[in-house]
């Protein structure tokens, strides 16, 4: 039974234990079964271990319907600044925008727009905030200390 929405920025996995250690199982990403000696070594470097494999499915438009976790499962959360490039190639596949088309709009030089489009290479938020601009979107942001 789903405990919680769907979102594209949220992946549900299960961990499994195995006599060599701890094993990540992500229903979406099959190909995707990472193994650590440890749970925090396995959850712990999650998030870098699954970029390429999100970067690859990006490149093949080849991204699942996101699912929403069971009971009993994990989520790995993509942090803001991966949630936000992640939103923003995708916005930029939907309206089939080159990647000179953003380099010219932006300002910047074609290769700055090629990382821009490459998942896993870090992007200032001010630069993602000018493509997001740039495509009628826009980033807020909101801090709450409670």
């Amino acid at each position: 039974m789903p405990t919680s929405a769907p979102s594209l920025t949220a992946f549900p996995y299960w961990i499994e234990r195995r006599p060599d250690g701890y094993r990540a199982h992500f229903p979406n990403y099959p190909e995707f079964e990472p193994l650590a000696p440890t749970i925090q070594a396995l959850v712990g470097n999650l998030q870098a271990d699954f970029l390429p494999i999100l970067e690859t499915r990006l490149k093949n438009d080849n991204l699942p319907e996101p699912l929403a976790p069971c009971a009993g499962e994990n989520v790995l959360q993509l942090t803001p600044t991966y949630a936000t490039k992640l939103h923003l190639i995708l916005a930029i596949k939907a309206q089939r925008f080159s990647t000179g088309e953003l380099c010219k709009r932006i300002g910047c030089l074609p290769q700055e727009a090629t990382r821009i489009m490459k998942l896993t290479h870090p992007t200032k938020i001010d630069t993602l905030a000018s493509a997001i601009s740039v495509l009628g979107g826009k980033i807020e942001c909101q801090i709450d200390f409670k």
